[in-house]
């Protein structure tokens, strides 16, 4: 877009111009439209300023009505379409245009300067548009009951979906299916009069489809990199990586996910990229570090946006080398962490590292004859007389073995009566050991759960969480079974030994407030915290001071100063005080949100705040990246595992994004 300017140098007006000019200004200013006022090439203080204000600091202050919404004018010429819904964000005292604009419908503010490409604002117009006036089906229904007949309908041409199609049934109520049948009816009901169209006529080629996905992705990528990048630069955030292997086509490759603080209370968490690694040496840290950061700089993340970011991974001996000498932080993925340590637990290998002790082996065996009942159950057609379905243990994914004994004891009743009647008692295990096996490991599968969720912080939990394992394991009830001891023994050495704690989650639990006095440490681990915080806060720039003294009327006429509220200028406090003066504060309820904490208290530690939100957004595991191992499945399958790598790539990107992309 190309701004409408007025320069002393190219304008000769006489004074009665002036003044029909300034009245042709004043009636445009009234009627809201944007005068056009004289500009100098050198921009004002105020829009120097906000040229460097992230986009939800922007919109903070146009709900503060700081800043105020006009809309543009281009004299003669006609602006571009987006611009009837788009209005330009102004200093509401100055009157100075900014470089960003804002929806008039939704209040989405938006980057616009002449660097920015405006496709985004046109999509963003058109599905604003869409959401605002059109109707959708389930206002459709809300307000015009159907029949039973018509209801009956629907349910018959659905089951043909999934019949004829070879659909799962859970696919009509899915959010990308619904999603096409609302955008169906808008389209149909706005173009109406062009007459009844057929489905042939609604639904595209498939061929259309998929170069769509490639587009869509693109789309979805620049709009994320417009919200994320600011919010990395100024607070920072975590970065989770993982390595995995498409099942059918054996291609590896690398999930890569931000979770980021939006709006300093709610907590995203974001797919970057998911790129093929084929062609990379993964055994080497030198070659895995090169790969990370020339895709991060791809998507258009350098490693100056990524300076308050840690990397969460996991204990990978090629990860560890990648990051030993990048600048970055690293810490370990918990949820890796506890896996590997249950994996270690029913290793009987001498030569590994924790060897299971000669007495504990015949928990082992426990272990293999369940697995054994299991796979008897699926195989013989048992499985199909039980009331709840029997997990089977897998190697790739967590837990999965608490979760095979806890399925089996759920059924033990009916399949001690069914393999009785099949004359196969003897491949059911002892009900008792059974049940301490399970009660002993259910702790670690639900630490796993606690600190795999993604939609309030968890890197705070870690701490907690291992001590109280360790407790569990060290203070469980004694078995009456010697092997159940002798193994129960195994498993506390393995994980006093295996879960070692970071500095940055030290630091986590100093900045949960209810946990703050970080009794557990020592005295020195204590200290070191102390310090980090004190020189991570110094390095925050002190928020800079706006307005003026507030000034009091004297009966009299007279004015004075508020002495009182001058004292919010004072500058005596060095900064370290925050850390000292929130340690000191009395703990607050222990059912308190860690977020909705340091909301309250933001007037009080700024700059604390500022830090807390940067650490409390690390994610505690790299579990978004893994669940992609999770959502390839529902992308590639039998009919389509000749899928393009890049195809598969666009797939997860919007398929990851979805939700954030139609809010």
């Amino acid at each position: 877009m190309e701004d409408h300017l007025l320069s002393d140098d190219s304008l000769e007006e006489s004074g009665d111009e002036r003044v029909a000019e300034n009245a042709v200004q004043k009636r445009r200013k009234s009627s809201g439209k944007m005068p056009v006022k004289r500009r100098s090439v050198q921009p004002s203080e105020i829009q120097l300023k906000a040229r460097g204000m992230p986009v939800e600091e922007v919109a903070n202050m146009v709900k503060d009505d700081t800043f105020v919404l006009r809309a543009e004018s281009f004299g003669s010429r006609k602006g571009a379409p987006f611009w009837d819904t788009m209005r330009r964000v102004v200093d509401k005292e100055s009157e100075d245009r900014l470089d960003f604009v804002c929806c008039s419908r939704c209040k989405q503010v938006w980057k616009h300067d002449r660097t920015v490409n405006t496709d985004a604002l046109h999509r963003h117009v058109s599905k604003c548009g869409v959401k605002a006036n059109q109707p959708k089906i389930t206002g459709y229904l809300k307000s015009h009951k159907l029949p039973l007949a018509a209801k009956q309908e629907k349910s018959r041409v659905c089951a043909r979906y999934c019949a004829v199609d070879g659909r799962n049934f859970e696919e009509v109520v899915g959010t990308g299916f619904r999603a096409l049948i609302d955008t169906v009816i808008d389209v149909t009901m706005k173009y109406s009069h062009a007459g009844k169209p057929t489905a042939r006529d609604m639904l595209p080629d498939p061929t259309s489809v998929s170069q769509y996905v490639g587009k869509e992705a693109k789309a979805i990528r620049e709009s994320l990199l417009e919200e994320v990048k600011p919010i990395l630069r100024l607070r920072g955030g975590g970065i989770t990586l993982d390595f995995w292997e498409e099942e059918y086509t054996k291609v590896s490759y690398l999930g890569c996910t931000v979770p980021y603080m939006f709006g300093g209370s709610e907590l995203r968490e974001r797919l970057l990229f998911c790129s093929e690694c084929d062609t990379v040496d993964r055994k080497t840290g030198a070659a895995v570090q090169k790969f990370i950061f020339s895709k991060l700089r791809e998507i258009g993340l350098c490693e100056e946006d990524l300076k308050l970011c840690s990397f969460v991974t996991d204990q990978g001996g090629n990860m560890k080398v990648a990051f030993r000498n990048s600048g970055f932080e690293r810490i370990n993925c918990a949820g890796h962490l506890l896996n590997t340590c249950s994996q270690n637990f029913l290793k009987s290998n001498p030569k590994s590292q924790h060897p299971m002790p000669a007495e504990a082996l015949p928990v082992l065996a426990l272990v293999n004859q369940v697995k054994s009942l299991v796979t008897h159950c699926k195989q013989g057609g048992i499985s199909r007389q039980l009331k709840t379905t029997l997990k089977q243990h897998c190697e790739t994914r967590w837990n999965t073995h608490v979760e095979m004994f806890a399925s089996v004891l759920a059924v033990y009743e009916q399949l001690e009566d069914i393999l009785a009647e099949r004359k196969e008692s003897h491949l059911l295990p002892s009900r008792q050991k059974m049940q301490e096996f399970h009660d002993l490991f259910e702790p670690v599968r639900d630490a796993t759960f606690l600190l795999s969720v993604s939609k309030r912080p968890t890197i705070h939990l870690v701490v907690p969480a291992y001590l109280e394992l360790k407790r569990h394991f060290k203070d469980q009830v004694p078995s009456d079974f010697p092997e159940i001891r002798a193994f129960q023994k195994h498993v506390e050495n393995i994980f006093n030994k295996e879960l070692q704690i970071d500095e940055l989650h030290r630091v986590a639990v100093f900045l949960d407030p209810s946990m703050k006095h970080l009794q557990f440490l020592t005295a020195t681990e204590r200290v070191a915290v102390l310090k980090r915080a004190m020189e991570e806060v110094q390095k925050i720039p002190q928020p800079e001071k706006t307005g003026a003294p507030i000034v009091e009327v004297a009966s009299r006429g007279s004015t004075k100063f508020n002495v009182k509220a001058l004292a919010k200028y004072s500058a005596d406090n060095p900064i370290g005080n925050e850390v000292e003066r929130y340690a000191s504060l009395p703990s607050p309820p222990e059912d308190q949100d860690v977020l909705s904490f340091w909301t309250e208290k933001e007037n009080d530690f700024p700059r604390l705040k500022c830090y807390a939100l940067r650490i409390l957004s690390v994610s505690a595991t790299s579990t978004p990246s893994e669940r992609l191992f999770s959502r390839s499945g529902t992308a590639v399958s039998e009919k389509r595992k000749n899928l393009a790598p890049q195809t598969l790539s666009d797939l997860m990107v919007v398929q990851s994004n979805f939700e954030f992309e139609n809010v």
